[in-house]
Formats: structure tokens, sequence, C-alpha cells
């Protein structure tokens, strides 16, 4: 979400291949994909212009839902399948687990919304205050996103305020 489209997916193939090293598993397809897709609709966030945190809050919950659902009921169950075994087996096996999916879609999706949200608003609050890479990222390369730093500005003003009536009153 931070740095963008292109550094999003990268994230995700990187943290992928990380993990197959330091497992020693083999590489599949669906499942770097997906993490290369979490990576890519969490940058489309901020493809448009951020002013209000409705429509922040919004754009994650319709990627993240697009994600999950993408994740859970059509990536892994073909991933699945691409896997030997018996036909029938499989089949059984699938079905089985896609009810299974289709109860944990609208867990999945609310906690890993409000963990995207939360994660990125801690995110910001580190970032903000270093000039140099404030330009630098995706999130803010059309300005800062109006709603964290609306929020910031009150605060900071709220605080200096409260120190020059503190230095008045002593």
């Amino acid at each position: 979400m931070l740095l963008g489209p292109l550094a999003g997916p990268l994230a995700g193939l990187l943290s992928d291949l990380t993990g197959l090293l330091i497992s020693g598993g083999v590489p599949h397809f669906g499942f770097t994909l997906i993490k290369v897709m979490y990576g890519f609709l969490g940058a489309m966030v901020f493809l448009p212009k951020q002013d209000k945190k409705l429509y922040f809050i919004l754009s994650i919950a319709a990627f993240m839902l697009t994600s999950v659902a993408l994740h859970l009921l059509v990536i892994t169950p073909l991933s699945f399948a691409s896997y030997g075994g018996a036909t029938g087996t499989k089949q059984g096996l699938i079905v089985a687990k896609m009810i299974q999916r289709a109860i944990l879609v609208p867990i999945e999706w609310v906690s890993y919304s409000a963990l995207v949200i939360t994660c990125f608003e801690i995110c910001w609050i580190v970032l903000r205050d270093n000039p140099k890479i404030e330009h630098q990222l995706w999130c803010a390369r059309k300005g800062a996103p109006k709603f964290l730093s609306d929020k910031w500005e009150k605060n900071r003003v709220e605080n200096v305020v409260k120190v020059e009536n503190k230095r008045k009153i002593s």
C-alpha cells in the first residue's frame, strides 16, 4: 500500500520465495500468485486521491473482499486440484474444503481489513515526519492522505496550545 502497485507484488513475491528458502518447500505458482495479488490490490486503494476516511475504509474493504474471495474460493482450490492423487478423492476433498472456505471468507475479510487499516495508520505515523520519504510514497504521491494529516495537524496544534497555556499559568 505504501510503495505502490509495483513494489507491493514484488514484496509479495519476495516474501513467498523467502518463506520457501527458509522452509525448504517447493514453489507453487498459485500460492505465489495469492501473495502477489494481495500486494497489487492493496496498492490500488491509493489509485485515486484519498480525502475521506470512509472512502479509504470502503476501498480497503472492497479490495480485501476481492482478494480473500479469489484466494479462498478460486486460486487455492485450483492449486489444490493440481496436486496428484485419485480424481474422486480429490473432488470430494475440494467440495468439503469449499464449504469450509465459504465460511472463512467473511471472517478473514473483516479481520484482514481491520489489520490492514491499523497497520497502514501505524506506518503512516512512523513515516509522516520524514520529509524525504513522504513524497516518495505511493500513498502520498498526490499529497498526504487528508484524513490522516488533518488529524495529525489538529493534535499537534492542540498540544502546542496546551504547552503555551501551561507556560502562561506558571
